[in-house]
């Protein structure tokens, strides 16, 4: 979770800075260098979103295992 907050807040503060910096005269290749910045920080957060509910559904997998195997347990 901590990585969408820190790509936000990249992406917050750096992109407006590189776009009054270096668009003012504007260049093809900086205006690629920008989309392919923007679009690398919303790809990232993406990937984060998706790895944050992946690990949220194995942490709920293993909890109920742990709870399983407790029960195996004091059963014996």
């Amino acid at each position: 979770m901590w990585s969408i907050v820190t790509t936000v807040l990249i992406f917050l503060l750096f992109i407006p800075r590189y776009l009054i910096a270096t668009l003012k005269t504007p260049n093809r290749f900086d205006t690629l260098v920008a989309l392919v910045i923007v679009a690398a920080l919303f790809y990232n957060i993406y990937l984060s979103y998706k790895q944050h509910s992946f690990y949220s559904r194995w942490e709920k997998r293993l909890g109920l295992l742990l709870h399983l195997e407790e029960q195996i347990l004091e059963r014996e």
